[in-house]
């Protein structure tokens, strides 16, 4: 067992990893910018620069940097600068860390989005498939991000992880709890056409994938998602089934757009598709726990 240092890890995903790594008995430092985290040590950092938190990565086992600011919101200019800001000072701060030590850590776990793959329909895509097209926000984005991992000058026997991570469902956070929300107040809609692909995956698959990165010689990108990506249609149909729900009439992609008007987030987020296999956690031999999408609803709901 060894130190895994966390940044941004205050957060959903990062209380979640740190649990499973607590339990684990691995040691488990949090990396935050605000409250302390409730699982884990707390250590303060800025996110822009290096400073005394960077000691902490000295003979770390991993570090792993989920830093970010949502893009579930309205985008302004001024938000999508925040957005790229917030992902790429991070991680040129972790790069930095890194090279100050004299022990690195072995693995560098750093957050990236299967937006990279831009909108491909019912394209089958895994970590070999080309970014989207350029001049589209969040492929720009999530491009730029991975970039500034990639060109990191540090030790070479430090491996490096780019996560490409879909939808987490978990009850504790992220989209979960406001798809069931919706879907408790009988608005569990499909949205636009419901024929785009959503990728996504149980977050204590989620945190194993993880481990496993940790633990297994992967390097590059990896596509944190199960193997049975969804359409919308049928991600909210199966929430309805599993909160008894009964079927409601689809929301138009114009009421998604009236909506960004008056503050709404960014109508892309549900409305594009990507079809996305995670082919190298399949090829590293990593076994799903939840790989179906009702009994992953079933779970969350206890």
């Amino acid at each position: 067992m060894g130190k895994v240092v966390i940044a941004g890890g205050s957060g959903f995903l990062g209380q979640e990893t740190a649990k499973f790594l607590l339990k684990l008995d691995h040691e488990v430092v949090i990396l935050t910018r605000g409250i302390d985290a409730q699982l884990g040590r707390s250590v303060k950092w800025t996110a822009t620069s290096t400073g005394d938190w960077a000691k902490e990565l000295e003979g770390a086992l991993a570090v792993i940097n989920f830093t970010g600011k949502p893009v579930a919101t309205k985008w302004s200019e001024e938000t999508k600068n925040e957005i790229v800001l917030s992902r790429i000072q991070s991680t040129k701060a972790i790069a930095e860390a890194i090279k100050q030590c004299a022990e690195p850590p072995k693995v560098w776990i750093n957050a990236s989005a299967v937006g990279i793959y831009g909108d491909r329909g019912a394209e089958e895509l895994d970590e070999n498939s080309s970014p989207g097209k350029q001049r589209k926000f969040l492929v720009d984005t999530c491009v730029a991000w991975e970039a500034a991992c990639d060109d990191a000058l540090i030790p070479d026997q430090v491996r490096r992880v780019k996560l490409r991570t879909g939808i987490v469902l978990g009850a504790e956070g992220g989209a979960y709890k406001v798809l069931a929300k919706l879907t408790k107040m009988f608005l569990g809609s499909h949205v636009g056409g419901g024929r785009q692909f959503v990728p996504w995956v149980h977050v204590d698959d989620f945190a194993r994938i993880v481990v496993h990165c940790i633990d297994k010689e992967v390097s590059g990108p990896l596509n944190a998602v199960s193997p049975n990506p969804c359409t919308n249609e049928f991600l909210m149909a199966s929430m309805r089934a599993v909160l008894g729900r009964p079927w409601a009439p689809g929301i138009p992609a114009f009421i998604l757009k009236i909506a960004n008007w008056f503050g709404g987030p960014e109508p892309s987020l549900v409305l594009e598709s990507q079809r996305v296999k995670p082919t190298k956690l399949a090829q590293g031999g990593f076994q799903f726990i939840h790989d179906e999408l009702r009994e992953t609803i079933m779970s969350l709901e206890g």
